[in-house]
C-alpha cells in the first residue's frame, strides 16, 4: 500500500491524511509507515480517533513500545502503572508537565548513558489552550556543519544532564555546577543514529551541561556557536495542535520544543515511547560520579 503525504519541509516532516489509525494495520502499510517514518522523522496525522491500544500498535511498529514506571508512580497519575502510556497535561490527569510554558529544544532521555528514546508519540486528547510544538532536525544540521565548526567539534564530548531542583524552569539549560549529583551522560558531540546510521549533533539548551573538561563560561560560548547552527528557520518545523491530532517522531534524530499561550483552560496529550530496551537499562550508569570543576588550563592540548 502506498501512502499519500506531503511534506511539512523540503527534507523532514510529513502530513498524512489518508490513514485511519483507529482500524487495525496490516504488515503492509505496516512496513510503510515505519519507512515513512525514518525518511521523514515527523509524521504527523490529523483529525485522528485514537485509543490507547491503537497508538501502541503504531509505536509498536517502531520498536518495543515500553512503560514508563518513574512517572507512571506519580500521585495524581490516573494511569494504571503498567499500561504503557501516560499523559502529559496541566490537569490532575498529568503523569508529568513542567510549570513553565516553554520547554525548550531537547530530545528525551539524552543525559542516559544509552542516549535518547528511540520513538515517541503525543496525541491530544484535551486542548482548550493553544499549544505548539517543533522539532529541528540534528541529523540535517550534522550534514550541513560549517568545516570550520566540525573541526572544532568533532573530537569533543558533551555532558547531558538532569540537573533540576525544585523550580528549574524548562526553558533554560541543566548545569551540573549547580547539582553536581545530577544523573548525566558523557556523548560524543557528533553522535550515529543507532537505526540509521546518521551522524546527529548531540547538544541541547536543556540538557547539555557543559563540554567535557571546560568550565561553564566556556561551554556556553561553544554551545551558542553550535545551537546557530542547529536551530536555524529552514530547520525547524512546527505543529500547532488540534484536538485528535497525533504525532510521532524520531527522538534520536529530532529534537522537539514545546509552547503554550497563556490563558485559562485545559490541555492533555497521551505519550507513549518505543525503545529496544526498558528505561532501567536506558538508565544504567547515569548515576555517575559527581561532576567536578575542571582545573588548569582547559585550552591545553
Amino acid at each position: 500500500m502506498s501512502v499519500s503525504w506531503k511534506p511539512i519541509a523540503d527534507s523532514f516532516g510529513a502530513i498524512v491524511t489518508d490513514v485511519d489509525l483507529s482500524a487495525p494495520i496490516d504488515k503492509e502499510l505496516g512496513a510503510e509507515l515505519r519507512r515513512l517514518f525514518f525518511d521523514r522523522r515527523v509524521v504527523i496525522f490529523p483529525e485522528q480517533d485514537m485509543s490507547p491500544a491503537a497508538q501502541v500498535a503504531f509505536m509498536s511498529l517502531l520498536s518495543g513500545v515500553i512503560v514508563e514506571p518513574a512517572l507512571a508512580e506519580g500521585a495524581t497519575n490516573s494511569v494504571p502503572k503498567n499500561d504503557r502510556y501516560v499523559y502529559v497535561s496541566n490537569t490532575d490527569k498529568g503523569t508529568y508537565g513542567p510549570e513553565t510554558d516553554e520547554v525548550v529544544f531537547h530530545s528525551d532521555y539524552m543525559f542516559t548513558p544509552a542516549g535518547a528514546l528511540q520513538a515517541q508519540s503525543w496525541y491530544n486528547i484535551e486542548n482548550e489552550v493553544e499549544s505548539r510544538t517543533s522539532y529541528t532536525n540534528v541529523v540535517r544540521a550534522a550534514a550541513l556543519l560549517p568545516a570550520d565548526l566540525r573541526a572544532k567539534i568533532e573530537e569533543l564530548f558533551v555532558v547531558n544532564a538532569l540537573a533540576i531542583t525544585p523550580g528549574f524552569r524548562f526553558d533554560s539549560r541543566c548545569r551540573m555546577s549547580q547539582v553536581p549529583q545530577a544523573p548525566h551522560a558523557v556523548h560524543p558531540i557528533i553522535e550515529r543514529h543507532p537505526v540509521t546510521g546518521d551522524e546527529f549533533i548531540d547538544v541541547s539548551p536543556l540538557f547539555s551541561s557543559h563540554i567535557l573538561g571546560w568550565d561553564d563560561a566556556a561551554s556556553e560560548e561553544l554551545f551558542a556557536e553550535i545551537e546557530a547552527a542547529v536551530y536555524t528557520p529552514d530547520n525547524i518545523i512546527h505543529q500547532d495542535w488540534n484536538l485528535n491530532d497525533f504525532v510521532a517522531w524520531d527522538n534520536v534524530a529530532i529534537q522537539h520544543r514545546y509552547v503554550s499561550q497563556d490563558g485559562e483552560g485545559n490541555r492533555t496529550f497521551r505519550r507513549v515511547i518505543a525503545n529496544p530496551y526498558e528505561l532501567s537499562t536506558l538508565w544504567a550508569g547515569a548515576e555517575a560520579a559527581p561532576w567536578q570543576p575542571p582545573t588548569g588550563d582547559i585550552f591545553a592540548a
